[in-house]
């Protein structure tokens, strides 16, 4: 007798269609029949896995191939029938119109299926007690599931919504708590919950509770972070028009900056490209008594004389500059300039 297989998932109905074509029948001749179906020409193993009787619905035809219709019933066998039935094309009259055909429906993703895909568990779920981080069945499920199992909770035409078990607890209801909140939130009683034993092992599962915990804590601290510097900035002016505060008081920083002798990197930064000219005064090698920019960040700095009979040599600013404009210098080597930088000699700040 001709055979045939078919994979169809556990408890599911399906129609007559591409997922149950199982092709042409043949006569004794080999050509392809068109069969007309009747009562008795098309049976099924029944729960037993012993006795067989009719299909509950008898295929259809797409042109000459044959489309089975399974019902949820025929779908779900029980455990005698080892997750499979048989069904079996045989024509009552005599000679048959066709050959023969058994085809072997084999069920998966189910406890009880023939290829349970690692599925322990598969049950309804509860009406009540559901939450983003607790599951519960309406029943015991097939097998209790344990720790770092695999939940996969599925509902036709939602996103499955899934967990990994953290701990299983069964009394008056059977309830699973994940280690993780669902994204998408809780289920109810039209979800159907799957439980499978994954190759992921319980300690990999709390090491990912313990980084989760780990980001929950630096996620609080930077809540407090927040917290403090948002009551700062609560004290700052909220309109545009009152920006003179700020300002102001910025104004009365510098000028402590300032009269204290201290220079911050602004300051510093704001000397490079000044161009200071010599002011009057018995200037020296080393040491210019006056000049057109007083209490700037000079020391250290390179500078480039640009007019006078030192212009284009290169000399180093030994100090800031005073209140009067006076400050030291030396060569680019550290030594005295043998002619004195004069009045009106002007220098750029490198």
């Amino acid at each position: 007798m001709i055979q045939a297989i078919l994979r169809i998932p556990y408890g599911k109905a399906i129609d007559p269609g591409p997922e149950t074509d199982i092709g042409s029948l043949i006569d004794a001749a080999g050509l392809f029949v068109t069969p007309v179906f009747v009562a008795g020409d098309v049976l099924v193993t029944q729960d037993d896995a012993v006795g067989d009787d009719n299909i509950d619905t008898l295929p259809s035809l797409d042109g000459t191939r044959v489309q089975l219709a399974i019902s949820v019933a025929e779908a779900s066998p029980p455990a005698a029938c080892a997750g499979a039935r048989v069904i079996t094309l045989d024509d009552q009259t005599s000679p048959d119109a066709w050959l023969p055909i058994q085809v072997r429906i084999e069920t998966e993703d189910h406890p009880l299926a023939y290829d349970t895909k690692g599925c322990i568990a598969s049950l309804l779920g509860a009406a009540a007690g559901q939450t983003a981080t607790n599951v519960r069945f309406t029943s015991a499920p097939q097998n209790p599931p344990v720790a770092g199992m695999y939940v996969e909770c599925r509902k036709v035409g939602n996103t499955p919504r899934s967990g990994y078990v953290k701990s299983y607890v069964a009394g008056a209801t059977f309830d699973i708590t994940l280690y993780v909140a669902m994204p998408d939130g809780a289920i109810d009683d039209t979800w159907t919950i799957f439980v499978y034993a994954d190759a992921r092992a319980p300690t990999q599962v709390v090491e990912h509770e313990g980084t989760i915990k780990t980001l929950d804590a630096l996620d609080t601290a930077q809540d407090s972070q927040h917290a403090t510097t948002q009551a700062k900035t609560d004290n700052l002016p909220t309109d545009p028009a009152d920006q003179s505060l700020i300002i102001a008081a910025t104004d009365a920083l510098l000028a402590r900056h300032i009269s204290t002798g201290a220079r911050d990197r602004i300051n510093a930064r704001e000397t490079l490209g000044l161009t200071i000219t010599i002011g009057a005064g018995a200037h020296t090698g080393t040491a210019v008594l006056a000049s057109d920019q007083a209490s700037k960040a000079l020391d250290g700095k390179p500078g480039l004389v640009l007019t006078g009979s030192n212009a284009a040599r290169a000399i180093r600013f030994t100090s800031d500059s005073d209140g009067s404009g006076a400050f030291t210098y030396t060569d680019w080597f550290g030594d005295a300039f043998g002619t004195a930088l004069a009045e009106n000699d002007t220098v750029q700040v490198m």
